[in-house]
């Protein structure tokens, strides 16, 4: 497998667009846990909306994954900083579901984290839903560890913080 290509989204790029709604209407569980789109019919004006919010959020950085210069592959967003805790925290990584277990999530995960350290960081965070075993799985197996549990994200739903030493040894 190829190392993805990242780069930032534009709005202004209508393909950009269409991307990302490619990549979360092939992982109809993620919307039907995350309650962000109906998985049965993601609409354009939706991605736009959640898009635009995380494009709005200071600090924040969203990324397309590409192989190859083809296809869009997965979505990256990053927050260098997040208000509460002040560590930097991977917002989103999810991959396609035709380009799943190919290493694209494992990739990217370990991207953030390379830049994480460049900026200084010791320590990093992200949240994943309760009910998704193998998103919780996978960043297991990355060496995240479960930091709190059934706490309840913007939306409602239950998720877990998961946090990850950065400090090489």
């Amino acid at each position: 497998m190829a190392t993805p290509s990242v780069s930032p989204i534009s709005l202004a790029a209508r393909d950009h667009v269409r991307d990302v709604l490619g990549i979360f209407a092939s992982n109809p569980l993620y919307c039907r846990v995350s309650g962000e789109f109906d998985p049965e019919a993601v609409v354009v004006e939706e991605v736009e909306a959640y898009l635009r919010k995380d494009l709005g959020t200071p600090g924040c950085h969203v990324e397309l994954a590409r192989v190859d210069q083809g296809a869009a592959v997965a979505l990256l967003s990053v927050l260098t900083r997040h208000p509460q805790d002040g560590l930097p925290w991977i917002m989103e990584l999810i991959v396609h579901g035709k380009a799943q277990g190919r290493g694209i999530g494992k990739s990217l995960a370990a991207l953030a984290e390379d830049r994480f350290r460049a900026m200084g960081a010791e320590r990093a965070r992200l949240c994943t839903f309760e009910q998704m075993s193998s998103s919780r799985e996978f960043w297991s197996a990355l060496g995240w560890r479960a930091i709190l549990h059934n706490t309840r994200n913007e939306n409602g739903q239950s998720v877990m913080v998961m946090e990850k030493s950065l400090v090489l040894a």
